[in-house]
C-alpha cells in the first residue's frame, strides 16, 4: 500500500531541506540527507504552508506559518489517511510531525498480521504494541 498523493507526497528536496505534502498542508523542513543536492523544482517551495527553522546549531527551532489549509483541525494539527488508518499529526518543537512515511511498509506488515489474527480468532481483539 502507498499513500495517495493527496495524503502524503515528497515534493522536492535539496540544500539540506525537504518539501513534503501531508494532506493539504505543505511543509518545508530540514533534512540532513538532502545536503549537497540542489532542489529540482525551486518554484514549488513558495507553496509551503509552514517552514521549520533552527536559529543556531544545537538549538531548538520553530515553525513559521504562511498558509493554513481549511481542513486542518487547528493550526498545528491535522490528519491524513493511510489505508483504513487515520493518522493525526502535530508540528513539534523538534521539527517532526509524528508521522514517518518511511515506516509505511511496517504498517502494512502490522495490518496484515492483525487481519490474519482477526480471521483466525474473530472473538479476540488483537493487541498491538507500538
Amino acid at each position: 500500500m502507498v499513500f495517495a498523493s493527496d495524503h502524503y507526497e515528497l515534493l522536492d528536496f535539496g540544500e539540506g531541506r525537504k518539501l513534503e505534502r501531508f494532506g493539504a498542508f505543505v511543509l518545508d523542513r530540514p533534512s540532513p540527507a538532502a545536503d549537497n543536492t540542489a532542489p529540482m523544482y525551486p518554484a514549488l517551495w513558495a507553496q509551503a504552508s509552514s517552514r521549520y527553522e533552527v536559529a543556531a546549531p544545537g538549538e531548538q527551532g520553530g515553525w513559521s506559518h504562511e498558509l493554513i489549509a481549511p481542513e486542518i483541525v487547528s493550526e498545528e494539527q491535522w490528519a491524513v489517511h493511510y489505508g483504513q488508518a487515520r493518522l493525526l499529526m502535530q508540528q513539534s518543537a523538534s521539527g517532526n510531525v509524528g508521522l514517518f512515511p518511511e515506516h509505511a511498509t511496517t504498517w502494512d506488515w502490522l495490518a496484515d498480521r492483525v487481519a490474519a489474527r482477526s480471521r483466525a480468532e474473530p472473538t479476540r481483539k488483537p493487541r498491538v504494541l507500538n
